[in-house]
């Protein structure tokens, strides 16, 4: 059936089920001149592999990128990165679908807010535990402020800046942990740059920051709490290092944190910015 002349059979063939393992066919869909047939993967997605999903996703063909976003199918990292679908059309279908935008329904019986439980974070760091409870509850509207307070600082600074934390982290426990973290964000925000569970370290330290030339708000802000982390456990006590952790953390510190506020999360609370949505 994907011989057919006819593009509506050859969507049928499609809608009729392909095997996951049938890589052959599958490349065939994707080669199909007709947008209905690759739109068909999206739409009736069930058997889909994983490397279709990023193929579609990256269709020139709009309407079969708004199937993806749309599609209860598609893998979720996949999804997301249709966030910063330069169509507008794609990029509202993503949010509608991603659970991050959905809104939250609190019901009056929940207890006040100083009562309720903060979401869990591993690290002995009570800035690091702060900055995971940022990421936990952090929406849209506050990746892009993070973006728009770091774009206020000099972005060679900062490349500066990070580049030598980067380096005093070098490749040992610490460098190893700060990996792990990263490779769990990167896939938690989508970003365009996944990193490799078999690469360097160093080359993973540096992955996602390759993201960053052209990039929305949307990564920009995300990776603005990337850069805190750097500033919150790998800047030395010296006049250089302070500097640094300065420029590392303040767009973190300006927009998720009240002013003169001490990094312990029984102070994070009562903060609008920081509290459970």
């Amino acid at each position: 059936m994907l011989d057919d002349p006819d593009h509506r059979v050859r969507a049928t063939a499609v809608i009729a089920g392909i095997h996951r393992q049938d890589g052959a066919r599958w490349k065939r869909v994707l080669d199909d001149p007709h947008a209905a047939v690759r739109r068909a993967a999206a739409v009736h997605g069930y058997f889909t592999p994983r490397f279709v999903w990023t193929a579609l996703a990256a269709d020139p063909v709009h309407g079969v990128r708004k199937a993806v976003a749309a599609s209860r199918h598609a893998p979720a990292e996949v999804r997301r990165r249709l966030l910063s679908d330069p169509d507008p059309a794609v990029a509202t279908a993503a949010a509608t679908r991603d659970p991050l935008a959905a809104p939250v329904r609190v019901r009056p019986t929940l207890p006040a807010d100083a009562e309720l439980a903060l979401p869990a974070s591993h690290s002995a760091d009570p800035g690091l535990r702060l900055l995971d409870l940022t990421v936990a509850t952090l929406t849209f509207d506050r990746q892009r402020l993070l973006a728009k307070t770091a774009a206020r600082t000099d972005p060679a600074a900062r490349d500066a800046a990070r580049d030598r934390a980067l380096r005093l982290l070098g490749h040992g426990e610490h460098a190893r942990r700060i990996a792990e973290r990263w490779i769990r964000w990167t896939d938690l925000f989508a970003l365009p740059a996944p990193i490799s569970g078999l690469a360097w370290v160093a080359e993973q330290l540096a992955a996602p920051f390759t993201a960053l030339p052209g990039a929305d708000d949307r990564i920009r802000g995300a990776l603005t709490l990337f850069d805190a982390v750097l500033g919150l456990t790998v800047t030395p006590d010296t006049d250089q290092g302070r500097a640094d952790r300065t420029l590392l953390t303040t767009p973190w510190k300006q927009v998720c944190l009240p002013p003169e506020h001490t990094p312990t999360p029984s102070t994070a609370r009562g903060h609008p910015n920081c509290a459970p949505a």
